[in-house]
């Protein structure tokens, strides 16, 4: 709906002096009429002043846990590897389940992760950052 500036004639439905949605009317109280627009009930609506608001606090993304630490996985890794243990700690939940029941994927998940586990700990602690785990 578009306001009528200061001046315009109102249409019939609003000549009683109704104000439209959201806004104020300001004139002439309502039933006087106006010499200058010919007769004619001016009506101009003034849109309310916007609430004052507290302005948005932005806080930086925090980490939703504490990085994970190489060391741990590592250690986790060499003495609890055929549980799967480094990869729960690391947050795969379902690929540490599965290392318990097929003994690390018959030892080839072991040899696998001896060498990505620092990337796969790098890879956490970025999402983690990014706030996606």
């Amino acid at each position: 709906m578009t306001t009528p500036r200061a001046g315009a004639t109102a249409p019939d439905s609003q000549a009683a002096g109704t104000p439209g949605a959201g806004g104020s009317a300001t004139s002439a109280a309502p039933g006087t009429t106006d010499t200058s627009t010919g007769g004619a009930t001016t009506i101009v609506y003034v849109n309310p002043p916007a609430a004052p608001s507290a302005p948005l606090a932005v806080a930086a993304p925090t980490p939703s846990r504490k990085s994970a630490s190489l060391l741990t996985a590592y250690a986790l890794f060499f003495f609890f590897g055929w549980t799967g243990m480094h990869q729960v700690y690391l947050g795969n939940t379902l690929r540490g389940v599965s290392y318990i029941f097929t003994f690390s994927w018959f030892t080839i998940g072991l040899w696998i992760d001896l060498f990505t586990l620092p990337a796969q700990v790098r890879r956490v602690n970025t999402e983690r950052i990014l706030g996606l785990r």
